[in-house]
């Protein structure tokens, strides 16, 4: 057992301002540590993507069953993972003995253990114990409807070509919604006294800021939490979603590469118009959603807020805008789509397509 007194796991969830957290932590190591709080670099900076891996199961699919070269092609990959955990407990190790005499206490951030099952957050907790006896996991709970709308960019990223109306109803029986079964799961496994929960909603943040919050929750001094950080996924306006939507149906219907499309997605991520306002819910789909998960989020806020009235914050609000003119109305011309694919890709990213020829004119 090393020295380190206590352990802080923030788990997310997705879209809970969990990037600044991150880039607060990582950018400001050295102050943090000064703290007595060290942010591992060995876990993979910003956002310790390796504590996912280490915890999550290899993803291998095949359609072939009974198959010599599947069977080897599986167990060759699950080999590669067990030296994968090896090197990263022994590189744990190895920056944990080189902090400084002061540090006792080391914070995780990583929102993609959020989703985890409940297997995986035991072989989870196995790993920590070997660094501390004191773990607590922090997370943060977005009302279900906000989260759809803040993470509709990044199913369009993926390459979503739904409405959000669409992709809300998609997502109503989504497990990691279940936010009263979900803490259920890690509160059974750390202990209720081990779990830190704290509502995402300005009003309900420590000065109405998430990083701020964030130091209160884990024993980090609140100045530190004005040093320098980034603003991260800030939300893309709504033709720029509705742009991105457009390219995903069209790269469907014509058969286009989907690596290439993708990429084109990204360029327009990077350097599309940020900061209007996003594509959002009518307010029929958001009761909806809200209906859909009231007993459910009454009975974590009978277990865990029992002072307030409602596990989040009641929203009136007016009927929003109905969104842009349907895609399903909108010709493109497949051909000059992809022209304009290749031309962003070879101004961005410099790459050169096989079979150029003179680009359409619109």
């Amino acid at each position: 057992m090393s020295n380190i007194e206590k352990i802080y796991l923030h788990v997310g969830m997705p879209k809970t301002g969990t990037t600044s957290i991150q880039y607060f932590l990582s950018s400001n190591r050295d102050e943090i540590g000064q703290n007595g709080i060290a942010y591992l670099r060995s876990l993979g900076l910003p956002n310790n993507i390796n504590i996912a891996k280490y915890a999550r199961r290899p993803m291998i699919t095949s359609n072939k069953k009974n198959n010599s070269r599947v069977a080897k092609f599986v167990t060759e990959i699950a080999e590669k993972h067990v030296v994968f955990k090896n090197k990263l407990v022994k590189k744990i190790e190895k920056e944990i003995q080189s902090l400084p005499k002061g540090a006792n206490k080391i914070i995780i951030s990583c929102e993609l253990l959020w989703r985890l099952p409940a297997k995986r957050i035991c072989h989870l907790k196995e790993l920590l114990a070997r660094f501390s006896e004191s773990i607590h996991i922090v997370v943060y709970l977005r009302n279900q409807a906000d989260y759809i709308e803040s993470s509709y960019t990044t199913t369009l990223r993926n390459g979503e070509n739904g409405s959000i109306e669409q992709v809300s109803l998609r997502k109503l029986g989504a497990k990691y919604l279940d936010y009263s079964k979900r803490i259920k799961i890690w509160s059974d496994i750390f202990g209720e006294e081990n779990v830190i929960i704290r509502i995402f909603e300005r009003e309900r943040l420590m000065r109405g800021d998430i990083v701020f919050d964030f130091c209160d929750a884990v024993e980090i001094d609140p100045k530190l939490a004005s040093l320098p950080r980034e603003s991260k996924n800030l939300s893309l306006e709504r033709r720029i979603q509705e742009s991105l939507r457009k390219i995903n149906v069209t790269s469907s219907r014509a058969h286009l590469d989907v690596g290439r499309a993708m990429r084109e997605i990204n360029i327009m991520l990077r350097h599309g118009e940020r900061g209007g306002p996003p594509i959002q819910l009518s307010t029929a789909t958001r009761a909806l959603i809200d209906a859909y998960h009231s007993e459910t989020n009454e009975a974590l806020r009978a277990a865990w807020f029992p002072d307030q009235q409602s596990l989040f914050t009641p929203r009136p609000r007016s009927e929003v805008a109905p969104s842009l003119q349907p895609v399903d109305d909108i010709i493109i011309d497949p051909a000059f789509c992809e022209d304009i694919i290749h031309a962003l890709l070879q101004r961005h990213c410099g790459l050169q397509r096989a079979d150029a020829r003179p680009s359409r004119q619109p």
